[in-house]
Order: structure tokens, then C-alpha cells, then sequence
């Protein structure tokens, strides 16, 4: 259960469990097709990708893809991008709480959330709290909101 230097037994071992990629060297964490496999098994792997593995458009859309909570571990770039998020959105309103703060704003956003959750609210900006055509939104979305 040591640190695995080898691709091929990288790859197997990524093939059956996306976490494995925590296991894998520096080296490897750094391969592009080793981190896209791993975190579209398993989107959280993409803490153990090489920084710049994180900021990687594709290998960021493919961890969201497959759990939105993986925007966590993206470069702040990628946490500011509204197609981004908007992606990690649509997959688990939890990603709402790693979008950069101008994007906890945005009305869009924040209602793909809320349709999923209405917890989402408490990870949405202050702007989108006070505007009152948003949050009548929410009480059609949730009756028992406010």
C-alpha cells in the first residue's frame, strides 16, 4: 500500500478506484491522462493532482462531471469561471460554497442550486439574500422559505 511509481500499475489501480491517484508519486500526479481517468472515476481526486493538473480546464470539468464538490479543489481561475461552476452547480448544489464570491451571487446560479436544495441558500451571496425577485423565486421553488 506504498506510494506506486509505476504508470501501469497507476492506471490499474486508478481503474479501480479513482482515490487511488493519493497513492500514486509526484510524478505521476502530474500525467494528464492518469488524473483525467482518476478523477472521472472519482471527482474529489482532484485534490491530489498536480496544481497544475487543477488548473486544467478539462481535467477540472471532468472532476465535476462526475461530483461537483471537486470545485473545491480547482484553481481559483477555474472557481471564478461561470461555465465552471455552473457545471458543479448543476451536479450538487454543495459546489455553490467553492464558487468564488462574485459567482455566490449570480441569481443563475444560485437558483440551480436551490432547486436541488434549499440549504443551497446558505452558501449564496448577500446581494442575492436581498434581492427580492430572487428570493420570490425561492418561495415558488420552496413554499416554506422565508
Amino acid at each position: 500500500a506504498g506510494e506506486i511509481r509505476d504508470e501501469d500499475e497507476a492506471l490499474l489501480a486508478v481503474k479501480a478506484d479513482g482515490a487511488a491517484l493519493c497513492r500514486c508519486s509526484t510524478r505521476l500526479r502530474h500525467s494528464l491522462p492518469l488524473v483525467l481517468d482518476a478523477v472521472s472515476r472519482s471527482g474529489r481526486a482532484l485534490r491530489f493532482a498536480a496544481p497544475a493538473l487543477q488548473a486544467n480546464v478539462s481535467v477540472v470539468r471532468a472532476a465535476v462531471a462526475n461530483d461537483g464538490r471537486a470545485l473545491q479543489f480547482a484553481a481559483p481561475h477555474l472557481q471564478q469561471s461561470k461555465d465552471v461552476v455552473l457545471a458543479a452547480v448543476s451536479k450538487s448544489w454543495r459546489a455553490l460554497r467553492f464558487a468564488a464570491p462574485g459567482l455566490r451571487n449570480d441569481a443563475d446560479l444560485v437558483l440551480v442550486a436551490v432547486r436541488q436544495n434549499i440549504w443551497a441558500m446558505h452558501h449564496c451571496g448577500w446581494a442575492v439574500r436581498a434581492d427580492s425577485k430572487v428570493m420570490l423565486l425561492v418561495c415558488r421553488i420552496h413554499g416554506r422559505a422565508l
